[in-house]
């Protein structure tokens, strides 16, 4: 929801809650060399967690109809690990 702020500004927070489900959480690949007479391979990669929870914060300010600055963190968190990202920008319009 914007919240006016006055000299043409609007802020406007937002938040995201999320379950994540990996229907397939095994990262392994069978590869084969087709020049070389080996047989198949398989990689295996780190497995994904099954179940994690995901959470988004962030929020825009337009400064006037050509300018806006924004932030966001993002977070998913499950019992194989943890990830944080953070981004910020700053847009001009002409």
């Amino acid at each position: 929801m914007p919240t006016f702020l006055g000299n043409g500004m609007t802020w406007m927070p937002f938040a995201s809650l999320a379950w994540v489900h990996e229907f397939s959480p095994s990262r392994d690949v069978t590869a084969t060399l087709v020049s070389m007479p080996v047989p198949a391979f398989i990689a295996e990669g780190a497995r994904a967690a099954s179940d994690a929870g995901r959470v988004e914060l962030g929020s825009r300010l337009a400064l006037n109809r050509w300018s806006e600055l924004s932030a966001r963190f993002s977070g998913e968190f499950s019992n194989a690990g943890q990830s944080y990202a953070g981004t910020g920008s700053l847009r001009i319009s002409w």
